[in-house]
């Protein structure tokens, strides 16, 4: 049993040097076979093979040591009841395992493509984001320099937008204590803030619920004036946001702004968190800008950055280049669940496949303990597939006992989970039911095998060797 459990490691041991570097591509980590193969971690797996061996050859030892030894020569003697039952058992954990990591999998997948699909509130396709030069302040030369890049990229045929942005969905926003007037009085309230131009809102596509947009071509637009969106309307209680105002810190006093508009909620971070009341300023020096948002026409966007590029290096000639789509932005807010993804799907895949392993040799071993009830059963006119039908049926069963372990854990650790999301895909019962099928349709093709196998064998052999 040692000797089995020593090539058992050094088996374990190639496939793990041959799955680090897939594993270290998932995690995003840097674990290398030195770090295994220290004497610290040797002596920890040498005294687990060790321990496996002893306790794997000294049970059998002394249970066979009951016996009288001509009754050892009899196959089947040591199959009791009670050995039965432990096979079960421990075949009914590797279902339950394997139920609830297949459902773990598709829980997170279904929740992960609905993070990416799911409307949040603008339309976030073909938006690229340029990265400005910094710093710019209440630099009136670096001001000049950025105003003419816009127009310069707008000339592009397949540039159907642009806008200059602080502060962009899927990239963070500032925060800033303001004040609003509420039914109770003024209050100080610590509010995400974004400052753009006035084209930002319509290039998202954000819907309007009351007011308008900022207007370039009135002054007091600039310096004067905000946009909110409903969250901010709902956590100020106003009645009449319009005829409301929002009061900011200002270099000598506070400024007045009025609200010109009301935004419908969109999502500007991530789906973990709620949206929150958020206040839209019209970029001015004195808030600055980070990016310039192009929405591009569908096409070659190859060839579209290329000439983007170029007209780009024409007005910065020093300036880094550095241009993402805004997609791309906001699927790094979710990363983390990319990766908890694919390890599952990995576990999942490495369950599936012990469990079809320790059903092969389950299998494998029933099939040999009723050698003589088949052949029985052969002879009396019973047809192959009857025979494949009962042995699958026993581990049907025994898979139906396992799901309802695995189910209720599974639902719980899912709900857990998706509680730390604001927001949530729902897990329809469909996706239990397609977990069960999946590990229905591989018990039943792995015990097929073995049973048929059993079943067409020679009846009269079967017998003449019991």
């Amino acid at each position: 049993s040692v000797m089995i459990a020593v090539i058992g490691i050094l088996v374990a041991l190639i496939l793990l040097w041959l799955a680090l570097p897939a594993f270290n591509g998932i995690t995003d980590k840097e674990i290398g076979m030195g770090y295994l193969l220290r004497g610290s971690f040797l002596a920890v797996v040498m005294f687990i093979v060790l321990m496996i061996g002893v306790v794997a050859g000294s049970y059998p030892a002394f249970f066979l040591s009951r016996f009288a030894p001509q009754l050892l020569l009899k196959e089947g003697v040591a199959s009791g009841a009670g050995k039965q039952r432990v096979r079960k058992v421990l075949m009914g954990a590797q279902f339950a395992i394997a139920l609830f990591m297949v459902v773990g999998t598709l829980a997170v997948f279904a929740q992960l493509h609905w993070l990416r699909t799911t409307d949040m509130g603008f339309r976030k396709e073909n938006l690229l984001s340029i990265a400005m030069p910094l710093p710019q302040g209440r630099d009136t030369l670096a001001w000049d320099r950025l105003r003419p890049v816009k127009d310069e990229l707008m000339r592009q045929s397949f540039v159907t937008g642009a806008a200059f942005t602080q502060d962009l969905p899927g990239q963070g926003s500032g925060r800033w204590v303001l004040q609003a007037n509420t039914p109770e009085g003024r209050i100080d309230k610590p509010m995400p803030t974004m400052s753009a131009d006035a084209d930002l809102p319509a290039l998202l596509g954000v819907e309007l619920a009351a007011g308008r947009y900022f207007d370039p071509t009135i002054p007091g637009d600039r310096d004067n004036a905000v946009m909110v969106n409903e969250s901010a309307v709902k956590a100020f209680g106003w009645k009449d946001p319009l005829a409301e105002k929002i009061y900011a810190p200002g270099d000598s006093a506070e400024q007045e702004l009025a609200v010109i508009g009301v935004l419908k909620d969109f999502h500007y971070t991530s789906l973990h968190t709620p949206i929150e009341p958020l206040v839209l300023f019209q970029s001015s020096q004195r808030y600055g800008v980070r990016n310039l948002v192009l929405r591009l026409a569908p096409g070659d966007v190859s060839g579209q950055l290329a000439t983007l590029q170029g007209e780009w290096k024409r007005v910065f000639p020093d300036a880094e280049w550095n241009a993402t789509f805004l997609t791309d932005s906001i699927a790094q807010l979710y990363v983390a669940e990319d990766k908890l993804y694919r390890v599952f799907a990995a576990f999942a895949v490495l369950t599936i496949l012990l469990t079809i392993m320790g059903l092969y040799g389950l299998a494998y071993f029933t099939a040999k303990q009723r050698t003589r009830e088949i052949g029985i059963r052969r002879v009396m006119g019973a047809p192959v597939i009857d025979i494949v039908n009962r042995m699958n049926r026993e581990f049907v069963v025994l898979m139906g006992l396992s799901l309802i372990v695995a189910f209720p854990l599974a639902f719980y650790a899912i709900g857990r989970w998706l509680e730390t999301f604001a927001y949530h895909t729902r897990i329809s019962p469909l996706l239990y039911a397609a977990a069960l099928l999946i590990t229905l349709v591989v018990t039943v093709l792995t015990v097929t095998m073995q049973a048929y196998k059993a079943a067409a064998a020679d009846p009269v052999k079967a017998l003449r060797y019991e």
